[in-house]
């Protein structure tokens, strides 16, 4: 939520999410319009007075350009820009722009419309405070405290909301990691001063308590029971961390028996604080399993007592 302070009056504000973001730079990127050919002629846009990374970010949060040919109609095309107001207004206020002004000319060239639109960005609002609440049990885990020490603002900082948003999505994975699935931000506000060209951030994050892992069902026909055990490495009643889950996937992977293993978290189906979690083991094409250990139907192949299972040579993988 973001809260803009004025005088006297308090309006609510909200930050649009960019379309496409490229990760780590909070700069958003238009996709292509449409796939046309290319010696056709196609409306264009042209923003001028903007610093590139905000004209990047206006034209990403314009609405499609399909929505007017080259033979539209002007006051179809003005109809568009008019319609593009709200849209170029959180484009800025995304980069920290909250006063820009925008003027717009419709012009046409090349048997097509270009818009013209003269951007006057005006100051960037700064970070002025930034207050950051960790609780709940996982406050104390270094994982969460990683993620608090690099906050998405200094003191001074443009107030992109890339940033912002990043910070919330990496203390929200860094939960889902963890087994805290009930985390939840009990309070996430930004109040923006206009007039001052100042913001204060404040975020509360609630971890919630943390699961464990629950019963472990295991799906495969490859070992006996005892042979797979040993490579069985999740435990009832152990603290929920989604790196266990891939650390014992990347095992039974390593040990050539499956062609594929798929590892879930049940968590819908959570009992208390534990979360059911299954292994499902596909066989490996060249493995087949007989009830008698040692027993090999293929001619030249061989057996291993000790897992339970028969090699068959020769065949595909």
């Amino acid at each position: 939520m973001i809260t803009v302070a004025h005088p006297i009056v308090l309006k609510q504000l909200s930050f649009l999410l960019a379309l496409v973001i490229i990760s780590g730079s909070g700069v958003v990127h238009a996709a292509d319009e449409a796939l046309v050919d290319a010696e056709e002629p196609q409306v264009k846009v042209n923003f001028s007075g903007a610093p590139e990374e905000l004209a990047d970010n206006l034209k990403a949060h314009l609405p499609s350009l399909r929505r007017i040919k080259c033979d539209s109609d002007r006051e179809r095309v003005e109809r568009f820009i008019a319609a593009s107001g709200d849209k170029l207004n959180e484009g800025a206020e995304a980069m920290g722009y909250f006063s820009a002004r925008f003027k717009s000319d419709v012009v046409r060239q090349g048997g097509c419309w270009v818009l013209n639109i003269v951007v006057e960005p005006g100051q960037t609002v700064r970070v002025r405070n930034i207050n950051i609440l960790l609780s709940g049990q996982g406050k104390g885990l270094e994982p969460f405290k990683e993620v608090i020490s690099t906050p998405p603002y200094k003191q001074g900082d443009v107030l992109v909301s890339s940033s912002y948003e990043d910070f919330k999505s990496s203390l929200s994975s860094r939960a889902s990691q963890l087994g805290f699935f009930d985390a939840t931000f009990v309070k996430r506000q930004i109040a923006v001063n206009i007039e001052a060209l100042t913001a204060d951030v404040d975020l509360q994050f609630e971890t919630g308590k943390r699961y464990q892992i629950g019963e472990v069902k295991i799906e495969q026909d490859v070992l006996n029971d005892s042979s797979f055990e040993r490579y069985v490495r999740l435990e009832q009643g152990q603290v929920y961390d989604s790196n266990d889950l891939l650390a014992q996937r990347r095992l039974l992977d390593a040990s050539g028996y499956y062609k594929d293993v798929q590892i879930t978290n049940h968590f819908m189906d959570a009992k208390g604080e534990e979360v059911p979690v299954s292994i499902k083991a596909i066989r490996n094409k060249r493995y087949s399993y007989d009830g008698k250990v040692g027993y090999s139907t293929a001619g030249d192949g061989f057996s291993d007592e000790k897992l339970g299972m028969t090699l068959e040579l020769g065949m595909d993988t």
